[in-house]
């Protein structure tokens, strides 16, 4: 089994004194859980090559809360400086008990491969962390379900500022390829292309299901987003 070495992405403070969102209490205790947890992952499950979800339970009393239950009172709330500018968060004395814990982990191709990573931040990159061969992007440790990405965060991926939020580039696989076709449009593009001699029409069609499960997957993801940012707010210290 290869030797994991990790790094920590610029835009992750969860390691820091002062963090913005979730906070990692026992920095030892983690990563005896994280290391073999990337060993073990199943890179079958990546959405976007390199781009690790790895969820962590067992971790979840070395993490404090990235968010709480959002509160009407002003004075529960603190101003800090994070990624675009002043925002505003909940004090980290109001962060519930870490119920969901993941932590996002790219490999250093992947990480290179952002489109966030900047010319600079590559040399710094290779000055700074020869010798990494993963990255910590980002520890999420909710109080509520699995929190997603903030609204703001999300038009960002969405932008272009992340991979996984690219449109696919390739059809689905003939062994993917199980999508029962229950919707009228979906049934008469199926119709039409199977009804033609032309020979990339099955190439077409299976491309067609891979960009409708991507739309299906951000839809999801941002009625996600909606739904628990309506009730909870980032904290931090």
């Amino acid at each position: 089994m290869s030797q994991i070495k990790l790094g920590v992405s610029n835009i992750c403070t969860a390691f820091k004194d002062t963090a913005i969102g979730s906070k990692v209490t026992d920095v030892n205790s983690f990563l005896e859980h994280l290391i073999p947890a990337i060993q073990n992952h199943d890179t079958s499950k990546d959405r976007a090559s390199g781009q690790h979800f790895i969820v962590l339970h067992d971790a979840r009393e070395c993490v404090s809360a990235g968010d709480g239950l959002k509160s009407n009172n002003p004075d529960d709330y603190i101003v800090r400086v994070h990624r675009e500018g002043p925002k505003m968060f909940l004090k980290r004395e109001r962060a519930g008990k870490t119920n969901f814990l993941a932590v996002v982990v790219y490999t250093r191709e992947a990480y290179i491969a952002d489109p966030d990573m900047t010319p600079e931040e590559l040399e710094e990159l290779e000055i700074l962390d020869p010798w990494a061969t993963h990255f910590v992007v980002a520890v999420i440790a909710s109080s509520g379900p699995s929190s997603p990405v903030t609204p703001g965060r999300f038009v960002h991926n969405l932008a272009g500022g992340n991979n996984e939020y690219l449109r696919p580039s390739e059809p689905k696989s003939p062994s993917e390829d199980k999508r029962s076709v229950d919707e009228p449009w979906m049934k008469e593009v199926s119709n039409c292309l199977m009804s033609t001699a032309w020979q990339d029409a099955d190439y077409v069609w299976r491309y067609i299901l891979a960009l409708h499960d991507h739309i299906d997957w951000l839809e999801n993801k941002a009625k996600e987003i909606k739904e628990y940012w309506n009730s909870y707010s980032v904290v931090a210290d």
